[in-house]
């Protein structure tokens, strides 16, 4: 087993007896490498060492650490570093990546403060007790490659230790985050309603909340960020929910104007839900104004209603075109898997567009 540090020897080996000359050159030694073997209890240790240690002194020293920890050979083996080479910020991202890889991130924007055999790097994102693991062996290879014994520390950006001061920040981003969201979500409604003309439903056709003011957007253009929206469309599926125990009704219904459908979803006392299911029927046209929001139990975009009237049918498409065309191809519910249209509205329509003839396809029935 294979390990990398930047230690005192004697902070590794304390329960070790030394004292004269063998205590002053362990003071003075550094373990960079550390190999195990368990089963012959043995251990090498790559260090350094005083350019003037004797080799009868450092044997010395290596039978008073076998001796101590019951090994049968510890063998202490100098490493002189080269010395080559610059200590940068990226050089130590890079020692940090290869034993951890999510430190690539974490060292983002960070900072390297260096005071003598002193280095800090300020962390912008946080993370330092992810790195500290670490630290040790970074030291090891900064040793082995500049030649330098340093301490490497982490530092991250200061938390407020108010709970005052704490909230006061998170109420200045929270605030900052709405103001952005605020300032970009008249464009996106800008953006459906720039065309359109104001209107105003009247008191005998509002069954819910006050009059609607606002001419409605297209379902299919809903956009989470427009906020507050008017819709106009027809029902075509119904599933309130009554709350028995709470006296209580959930309103809740799917819309479509021919451009996209939503479900539009409430929570009413009875008295008030009263009106809504009479009104809301499959089939029926509504305008509707309300918030728009995530559902809590679909995800899903929902509408959640304020006001409701009856709403008005879109006008039918009209053929206006001069030259009428003949329909040669046209397939109906008649033809297995290739079309769902009905005959006798397929007749109507091509009668109210002045069309001379259509011609019906049947395949596979």
């Amino acid at each position: 087993m294979s390990t990398e540090f930047c230690i005192p020897l004697l902070q590794m080996f304390s329960l070790c007896p030394l004292e004269g000359k063998l205590l002053a050159l362990a003071e003075k030694c550094t373990i960079l490498k550390v190999d195990l073997n368990e089963e012959k209890a043995e251990i090498l240790l790559d260090v350094t060492l005083e350019p003037s240690a004797d080799d009868t002194w450092l044997r010395e020293l290596e039978q008073a650490l076998a001796l101590a920890y019951q090994m049968n050979k510890v063998t202490l083996r100098p490493v002189i570093p080269d010395g080559k080479g610059e200590l940068t910020l990226s050089w130590l991202s890079e020692q940090f990546s290869q034993l951890f890889p999510p430190a690539h991130g974490l060292l983002s924007g960070a900072e390297l403060e260096e005071e003598g055999d002193k280095l800090t790097l300020q962390l912008k994102n946080g993370g330092a007790d992810l790195l500290e693991p670490f630290v040790r062996r970074v030291e090891s290879r900064v040793h082995e490659l500049y030649g330098r014994i340093v301490r490497l520390r982490l530092a991250e950006p200061k938390r407020p230790d108010d709970a005052e001061e704490l909230f006061r920040q998170t109420e200045q981003l929270r605030t900052k985050t709405y103001t952005a969201a605020v300032q970009q979500r008249p464009k996106a409604a800008a953006v459906a309603r720039a065309p359109q003309k104001q209107r105003v439903s009247n008191d005998e056709s509002t069954f819910l909340g006050k009059p609607i003011r606002g001419e409605p957007v297209d379902i299919g253009k809903l956009d989470i960020d427009m906020g507050g929206v008017v819709i106009n469309g027809q029902v075509f599926s119904v599933h309130h929910k009554e709350l028995t125990k709470r006296n209580a009704w959930i309103i809740n219904f799917d819309i479509t104007d021919g451009t996209g459908s939503i479900t539009v979803s409430g929570f009413y006392e009875n008295k008030q839900a009263q009106p809504l299911l009479e009104k809301i029927k499959e089939g029926k046209y509504l305008l509707i104004q309300g918030k728009l929001q995530i559902g809590k139990f679909t995800s899903e975009l929902e509408l959640r209603p304020f006001a409701m009237a009856e709403g008005t049918p879109k006008p039918p498409r009209q053929d206006l075109a001069e030259e009428k065309r003949v329909e040669l191809h046209l397939h109906t519910r008649y033809s297995t898997m290739d079309g769902l249209t009905d005959v006798t509205g397929a007749v109507q329509r091509a009668i109210s567009w002045w069309r001379p003839m259509v011609l019906k396809v049947r395949v596979g029935s």
